[in-house]
């Protein structure tokens, strides 16, 4: 029923309505109005289900929340979720700020939140109810252990949720105490007792140091919407392999990161990246193409550092290539990431653990004097914790929404960036060229 390759994550009816994934399964014919399910790897089901549903326009805010748990407010026009009030109509829900239920922030002294009226309790007698964090009256100044774990790492903390942070991002973060130097510390972490809490670099850890290798690199990174632009429209003519090879133009890419991505042949046949000039790397339905003639591997790899908030909670993390160049022998350390959901949020860890996750595996597996690009979709925009948190260690070369690249490399380094448009899918794919 869908040709080259393509796997459903969700069956959707004739009418457009989105049944259930469910746990590992994926419907393959809905002809009968009825599911057919099939297994399928639940890394590759790398998809956006709360960005698929379809929306009347007339929508009032009630219904736009209704699918959006976790985040603060919603669009009544797309039913996009969103964490933060980007644009005048979008509408606000009761989500979740600063790691708490929204209904917590009216709740000073009480333990227990409804999120359904809004009102405050002691204890928890309904199951709905939400916690808050703390004791007393909620608001005590009294600096959480991690500001003993992490001092000289992170210098801030919120007395609602008792998390530190590097930077005072809200105006109601305080900075932590003076901390004796023979009190015992434990690890400094972030993210909680969650599995993808992650460890806080040293004060002094950066990713900001240029190579200087003269080595010029065009890269593009796309989220391709496969379940809509290729699973329903069977490619729309080749819109988004057009795209990208219109952007080639007389200088081909040498670095594709591609996201929902379920068949690379497909899109890079339909973008002219023909078997004789590129090869790749998968991971789940992440895909790093790159310029074989120009570039050998020397390692590559994956890893999951961050995991989805809400109903499907999948964990979500990261491709890379050690890449080695064959005319001089510069290297190129690039890395290919799809971030957890909901949008802004770092998912059930927290934008600062799945950034810190992200500079880990960088410094793991590159080396020294390695050219470094990390692109993707984030799943995160300028204003979430997860970019903040990036651009204290390396230099933030692009973003559209939630699409970004990063480098170890800034400046008159960066030759050009563009906007490529979207070619049918829901992102917009983002072009660099730099000389590391």
């Amino acid at each position: 029923m869908y040709a080259k390759g393509f796997h459903l994550a969700a069956c959707l009816l004739s009418a457009g309505n989105l049944v259930h994934v469910v746990d590992g399964l994926s419907c393959t014919d809905v002809a009968d109005g009825s599911c057919k399910f099939r297994d399928v790897q639940k890394d590759d089901v790398l998809i956006q289900l709360h960005r698929h549903r379809r929306v009347d326009n007339k929508m009032n805010a009630s219904s736009c929340c209704g699918g959006c748990k976790g985040q603060g407010y919603c669009s009544s026009a797309s039913g996009n979720c969103y964490a933060s009030k980007a644009k005048d109509y979008y509408e606000k829900c009761s989500g979740w700020s600063d790691g708490l239920p929204m209904c917590c922030s009216s709740c000073s002294g009480k333990r227990y939140c409804s999120p359904e009226s809004g009102s405050c309790y002691e204890s928890k007698t309904k199951a709905y109810y939400e916690k808050c964090f703390g004791e007393g009256d909620g608001s005590t100044t009294t600096a959480p252990q991690c500001c003993t774990d992490c001092v000289g790492k992170l210098g801030f903390f919120s007395s609602s949720s008792g998390n530190c942070y590097k930077s005072k991002a809200k105006d109601y973060y305080q900075a932590c105490p003076a901390v004796d130097s023979n009190v015992q510390k434990g690890e400094c972490k972030v993210g909680g007792d969650n599995w993808c809490a992650a460890a806080v670099p040293d004060a002094n850890f950066s990713l900001n140091n240029c190579p200087g290798l003269g080595m010029r690199i065009k890269a593009i990174t796309y989220n391709l919407f496969w379940w809509n632009l290729f699973g329903q429209r069977g490619g729309n003519h080749g819109s988004a392999g057009k795209l990208v090879k219109g952007a080639a133009g007389d200088e081909p890419f040498d670095l594709a990161g591609f996201q929902e991505c379920d068949d690379p042949n497909w899109i890079m046949g339909d973008a002219g990246m023909s078997g004789d000039d590129y090869d790749y790397v998968r991971w789940g339905s992440n895909t790093l193409a790159f310029n074989k003639n120009r570039f050998e591997v020397l390692e590559s790899g994956d890893g999951k550092f961050a995991q989805d908030y809400g109903t499907y909670n999948y964990k979500r993390g990261a491709q890379w290539a050690r890449l080695q160049e064959k005319s001089t022998g510069n290297k190129l350390f690039v890395m290919n990431h799809h971030g957890p959901l909901p949008v802004s949020t770092g998912g059930v860890c927290g934008g600062e653990a799945t950034a810190y996750g992200a500079l880990n595996m960088i410094d793991q597996h590159s080396e020294p004097g390695d050219a470094v690009l990390f692109m993707g979709d984030f799943n995160a925009d300028g204003g979430s914790q997860t970019v903040k948190t990036l651009k204290g260690y390396m230099h933030h070369v692009m973003d559209d929404w939630v699409d970004n690249f990063f480098s170890n490399c800034g400046g008159d380094v960066v030759k050009e960036t563009k906007n490529l448009g979207k070619g049918g899918s829901d992102h917009n794919a983002l072009m660099v060229v730099m000389e590391f």
